[in-house]
């Protein structure tokens, strides 16, 4: 058996979301996120190290299964470029999507995001 299983109960080191919820990866908000996607900058309205729901404004349409590329920003600063994604929901202006194709670099950078992003969200309501 792994050592740091022995170690840590697994509800410590188990990430993942686990209910009926389909999610496979804890989620935070979006806070001072967008992204850049067809020329034009979206707020960010949660993220996981294995995906993104953004907010899209009135008027524009995508559908369920398309592949998209975007840019993600942290406070208008370019944080990673050229993110893969399919889209996974749609539900009015919001769409789930599901990164594809990370490099090793992006993953670390994502998960590195959500977990700073986790420490602020505990610190708030602590």
């Amino acid at each position: 058996m792994d050592i740091i299983k022995e170690l840590f109960p697994l509800s410590e080191l188990d990430l993942e979301y686990q209910s009926s919820n389909k999610r496979k990866a804890y989620r935070v908000k979006g806070e001072n996120l967008s992204v850049l996607f067809r020329g034009k900058k979206y707020k960010v309205k949660d993220i996981s190290a294995t995906g993104i729901g953004i907010l899209l404004e009135d008027g524009v349409s995508i559908r369920e299964g398309t592949d998209i590329v975007i840019d993600l920003f942290i406070q208008d600063k370019l944080f990673l470029k050229n993110l893969k994604a399919k889209v996974v929901r749609v539900k009015g202006n919001l769409i789930g999507c599901e990164f594809k194709n990370l490099s090793r670099r992006e993953e670390l950078a994502l998960d590195k995001l959500v977990l700073e992003l986790q420490k602020k969200e505990l610190e708030r309501k602590g």
